[in-house]
């Protein structure tokens, strides 16, 4: 309960500060990157010292990559092109069936990881995290370049 509550304060705390500050100076698209390896990053404490004690900083970290994450992931969606030609009534509510959608599943994956074992299973979380990131990445600058021509 405790360690929830750490990542609770974390992030209703520092989300003003940290989104103000770090998407006005890198922009939506990077503030979430960022966001998302941090997130990753910090599964590799766990793997590298799995003690009660790391899991309070991940918790930590996680909150603050959240703090501004989800803003920035908003901010982000809402500037898309795509967005404005669908309109964003009903952008949103796609947004929010997908969001939805991946709230339930979640668990489920981060189960069925966890199926591997402790280590083996938040090994594999950080690395499809991270490449959900770089996928991320990859397609942004494919989908840049292809809207150039």
């Amino acid at each position: 309960g405790i360690i929830t509550l750490v990542y609770g304060v974390a992030t209703c705390y520092l989300s003003p500060l940290l989104t103000k500050y770090i998407v006005e100076r890198f922009g939506a698209k990077i503030s979430l990157i960022v966001a998302s390896l941090i997130t990753a990053g910090s599964l590799v404490i766990f793997l590298v010292s799995p003690t009660v004690a790391s899991l309070i900083i991940i918790v930590l970290i996680m909150g603050v990559a959240d703090s501004f994450g989800y803003p920035a992931l908003s901010m982000y969606f809402s500037e898309l092109q795509e967005v404005n030609a669908y309109g964003e009534n009903k952008s949103l509510g796609v947004y929010g069936v997908f969001d939805g959608i991946a709230q339930t599943i979640a668990p489920f994956i981060f189960g069925a990881a966890l199926a591997f074992g402790t280590n083996q299973g938040i090994a594999v979380i950080g690395i499809g995290f991270a490449c959900c990131t770089f996928l991320f990445i990859i397609t942004s600058i494919r989908l840049k370049a292809f809207m150039k021509k």
